[in-house]
């Protein structure tokens, strides 16, 4: 408590001193202390309602800087260019490959270069990493973007969505967004809880959070 804090408090105290020594045989005080206490109480209540809605979770649209339903030219606006662009491969390369990649994508500009006449947006899969940030990942859909993915590598944090970031348990999750409408093991060593109401899938490995995804799901026909 600073000096004049103190100053403040005693002076107040005193003088609510005198005025009751002042007003005890003139004024209810009982009924004085009764009501204030009341109108404490209300002010309290109201202040955690108030507190309880701003923070209540609600449907997510931005993060990252970016905004879902944004094109590729604005999507490279305000990120710059990507460090890599994805394509989906195709059913013979599909082939050739092993059991645990057969949902993988393949990197289109190897060795930082794109096919003659192609650039990243020719392809919907895209991803920036930079030293000592998280690497984000995004997809599109007729040039809209419909998924912003922040992943932990080693040593970097994702900004907190919700009250959710980097390192937190699945049951402060649970806590703090409600039971998810889906969980479901993704790996070996990976879980997902997803959120459709909210736009929002949570990825955990050993327990804890390591990516967050604000995402259009897919309505059900």
């Amino acid at each position: 408590m600073s000096l004049g804090t103190g100053v403040f408090l005693s002076v107040l105290v005193v003088s609510l001193l005198v005025l009751f020594l002042q007003t005890k045989d003139r004024w209810s005080w009982r009924k004085i202390a009764l009501r204030s206490f009341g109108l404490v109480i209300l002010c309290g209540i109201g202040i955690w309602g108030y507190i309880t809605y701003q923070s209540r979770p609600i449907i997510q649209t931005d993060y990252l800087n970016l905004s879902l339903g944004i094109s590729k030219e604005e999507a490279i606006y305000r990120l710059g260019e990507p460090s890599g662009s994805y394509r989906e491969p195709t059913e013979e390369e599909k082939e050739t490959f092993p059991i645990w990649m057969k949902d993988d994508l393949i990197l289109a500009n190897q060795a930082g270069k794109y096919p003659y006449g192609k650039s990243a947006k020719d392809y919907n899969y895209w991803h920036w990493e930079k030293t000592s940030n998280p690497r984000t990942d995004v997809g599109f859909e007729d040039n809209k973007l419909v998924r912003i993915r922040c992943f932990a590598v080693a040593g970097t944090y994702c900004p907190p969505v919700l009250g959710i970031g980097t390192g937190y348990s699945e049951e402060h999750v649970i806590q703090r967004l409600g039971p998810p409408e889906k969980s479901q093991l993704t790996s070996d060593t990976s879980k997902a809880f997803e959120y459709p109401k909210l736009n929002l899938t949570v990825d955990f490995g050993a327990q804890k959070v390591y990516a967050i995804t604000v995402k259009e799901f897919k309505k059900a026909p």
